[in-house]
Order: C-alpha cells, then sequence, then structure tokens
C-alpha cells in the first residue's frame, strides 16, 4: 500500500487498517482457479481447472455450505454473462443459496458492451440486495473490469489514473467503484458486524520485465478488515495463501465444527511457513525467503527469491537440509490432495 505507483489508494487506506498480508500468495494464475481456493480451500495442483474437472462433482465443503450450519444465508455476485466460467455451477455445487450475475441484474444499458454489468453500478446493487437478505449472511463480489479491452465507464474516464499498461486505469476505475461502494455499506446497519475480505484472484499481465519476478508473478493482495479494528497486525514475510482464507473466517467466526481445508488458519500458529502454487507440471513450494521447485518426486531447482528475484542461481543440494525438509512437505501435501480429490474425500 502507499506506493508511489499505485493505482488503488483507497483500497490501500483500508488495507492499511486491516490485517493485511503483503506477501500473500495466489494458489493460480487464473480466474477461475481462484475460486476454488478462496470459497472451498481447494488448491488448484492439477492440470485442468477443478471447475472445469471430473472431480467438480465429487462432493465437497466451502464458506457458504459449512456456514448454513451456523444459519448464514449466502449470496455470490459477479456481474458477467451468466455461464462465465461456469461460475453458476460451481457456486451452486458449494452452497451459495442466491446467484447475481447480469441475467439478474435490473438495468440492461449498464452492459459494459464486453464482459458484464459495470463494476460501480454492480457493487451499489449488491448493497441494496445484501440489506433485503436474512441475517446473518455471507456474500461475495467479484469484480470484472479488469480485462482486455479495459473499458472504462465514460463517468470515470477523467477520474482514474493512468499507467504504463491499460490495466493501470481499470485497476484505478475499480478501486474507484469500491470507494462508491464502502460508502454505501458503511450507511448500512451490518457493516459494523460485517468481517471484510480483500483478495485478488490472480496476478495481471504485464510486458514490463522488472515485473517478471517470483515476487510479481503470484504475490497478492489479501486483506481482513473490521469496523472493530479487532484483528491482528501481521509481521512483513509471513506465508499466507488464498486456500487459507476459509479457515481463517471459519476461525474468526468461531465455528467449532469439523471441515476440510487444505490451506490453515491465520489466527492459529501455523504448523508450515509455506505456500504452494502449480503451474505447467511444477510445484512451486514457497517461503519468507526461499522458493523449492519440485516435479515428479524430484527437486528441479531452489533458489533464495530474496537475494536472486529472477530465479538465475540455482541452490540445489547447497543447503540441503532446508531443501529436503520443503521437498519432504511438497510430496506429502499433494499427495494428500492427490487422494483426496481421486477418492472424493474432501469433506469431513
Amino acid at each position: 500500500p502507499n506506493s508511489p505507483e499505485s493505482y488503488t489508494p483507497f483500497l490501500d487506506s483500508l488495507l492499511a487498517q486491516s490485517m493485511f498480508f503483503e506477501d500473500a500468495i495466489a494458489n493460480s494464475r487464473t480466474s477461475m482457479d481462484a475460486l476454488p481456493s478462496v470459497i472451498s480451500s481447494i488448491p488448484a495442483y492439477t492440470n485442468e481447472s477443478f471447475i472445469l474437472s471430473e472431480y467438480s462433482a465429487n462432493q465437497f465443503q466451502g464458506l457458504p455450505s459449512i456456514l448454513k450450519e451456523a444459519g448464514y444465508y449466502s449470496a455470490f455476485f459477479h456481474g458477467a454473462n451468466n455461464g462465465s466460467m461456469r461460475f453458476d455451477a460451481f457456486t451452486s455445487a458449494a452452497g451459495f443459496d442466491a446467484y447475481y450475475g447480469r441475467n439478474e441484474y435490473p438495468n440492461p444499458s449498464h452492459f459494459d458492451g464486453n464482459w458484464g454489468i459495470e463494476d460501480h453500478h454492480m457493487l451499489s446493487f449488491a448493497v441494496d440486495e445484501m440489506n433485503r437478505f436474512k441475517k446473518p449472511f455471507f456474500s461475495m463480489i467479484f469484480t470484472l473490469s479488469s480485462h482486455h479491452p479495459y473499458t472504462i465507464p465514460t463517468s470515470f474516464k477523467s477520474r482514474v489514473k493512468h499507467g504504463p499498461e491499460p490495466l493501470c486505469a481499470t485497476i484505478s476505475y475499480v478501486d474507484l467503484a469500491l470507494k462508491e461502494f464502502w460508502e454505501k455499506a458503511k450507511k448500512q446497519a451490518w457493516f459494523k458486524n460485517t468481517l471484510f475480505v480483500f483478495c485478488a484472484d490472480h496476478v495481471g499481465p504485464t510486458k514490463r520485465w522488472d515485473r517478471s519476478s517470483l515476487e510479481w508473478t503470484y504475490r497478492i493482495p489479501i486483506g481482513f478488515y473490521h469496523a472493530s479494528m479487532n484483528l491482528p497486525k501481521v509481521k512483513k514475510g509471513k506465508m499466507f495463501q488464498q486456500i487459507d482464507i476459509m479457515p481463517t473466517v471459519l476461525d474468526y467466526l468461531h465455528f467449532d465444527h469439523p471441515f476440510m481445508a487444505f490451506g490453515e488458519s491465520a489466527l492459529r500458529k501455523k504448523q508450515y511457513p509455506y505456500a504452494i502454487n502449480y503451474r505447467d507440471g511444477i510445484y512451486q513450494t514457497i517461503d519468507s525467503t526461499h522458493v523449492l521447485q519440485f516435479a515428479e518426486d524430484q527437486t528441479l531447482a531452489f533458489y533464495n527469491y530474496q537475494i536472486d528475484p529472477f530465479l538465475k542461481n540455482n541452490l540445489r543440494n547447497k543447503i540441503y537440509a532446508k531443501e529436503n525438509k520443503m521437498k519432504e512437505f511438497t510430496a506429502a501435501y499433494i499427495q494428500q490432495f492427490n487422494d483426496a480429490l481421486i477418492e472424493n474425500k474432501y469433506q469431513t
């Protein structure tokens, strides 16, 4: 937050008051893979997205189905065409009571001409709908503006901050839309009792060479905000990933029933200071200083990305104790994940 290059000054102001994980890791590189990670603590460790795979028919839990046990109503807001990325099918399977897509939005003139309903309209609509929900409720809003062709609504064109890439202006627009949403939400009775979670789905595209290091390829902002300001501050370097969101939310709500998650709550002492992502057959296990690249039970590379951000100096077998510890953890973790998928055990 508060970087001179930032295009999100309002979000930055909220994260400064939040339990903010500056070094958070995305579990994937796509929006479709991010959704199962955030909602159901299902990491993206297969070549095909969980949403598209045969395993999507498995029995699995998610925040909406788990919270339903405690009486929560749930809804998912995504202004794109219904069926986009199969979000409607996945969120239904995850237990959401309602889905609000472009079809459910009341004013067709707010269509952006490409992806769906403009974010500032959809965010305002979400507040109106949430006011009608039975309490307690759980809602998730997935914005859509930051995609090609990076359309900016006419009323925002003179207000956005432009940068070296077209994506910058759309990020600025979403930040302005978030500010409007926040000002409207603060006036609602439920605001002061609500835990807000901010999370990016993945890192956006860039042509900048200085944004191609590990730090920039998977690092995303994740923050938890409550009006009471009673959330702990986070030490720089603490590992946190998308699959940790579900157990952290349930811990914050003092949910005391068993549930299945591959992530760990930030409100407990974490057993392993690692985050894992997967791409093209290679697993990356990351801690606060090192990254292990691993495939088929073999270490491919081991780097200190803090002093070697572009991963040029392979330290494989040079710091063997730490490398081996991360390797053993990764192998056991992936085996457990594969067993849960294949044997349909992704629930308690």
